[in-house]
């Protein structure tokens, strides 16, 4: 039987510890979670100032980054066209997060470990925030050709 791999506690607690560090050395706030590859919460994070409201986006992005293995603007405009479903990925209506801010992570190999979703800022620089620091973390942000 094959390994599972999943983002572990404690890397998705380094992965939080920078983003928070980074975002305050920047004098931004956000909210912040990260979640396996299931979808289960396994950081959630709220800065001080941040809008309550949008830690649960951060929530929803992380998951919906985690299930579909798809950072959540290429889910929001896949779905706009027509081409995938939410219940391909086991979103419901409910929980999909039409904004870009999360997005997936890839072990060096290609397999999916887990998501990370931000909200409070503008999504695309949430979305570049993110990228940034998964790679910089020595994880992939998009599964490998």
């Amino acid at each position: 039987m094959g390994k599972i791999s999943c983002l572990t506690f404690e890397e998705a607690w380094k992965l939080a510890a920078a983003c928070l560090l980074e975002l305050g050395t920047l004098s931004k706030v956000a909210n912040l979670c990260l979640a396996n590859r299931y979808g289960q919460v396994l950081v959630q994070a709220t800065m001080d100032l941040a809008r309550p409201v949008t830690a649960h986006f951060a929530v929803l992005k992380a998951r919906q980054a985690a299930l579909s293995g798809q950072r959540t603007r290429w889910l929001r405009d896949k779905l706009a066209t027509g081409e995938v479903t939410l219940g391909l990925f086991g979103i419901s209506k409910e929980e999909f997060m039409p904004w870009a801010g999360g997005v997936p992570v890839y072990d060096t190999d290609g397999v999916l470990l887990g998501g990370m979703g931000m909200s409070n800022l503008d999504e695309n620089e949430e979305e570049a925030f993110i990228i940034r620091l998964v790679e910089s973390a020595g994880f992939l942000s998009a599964r490998p050709a």
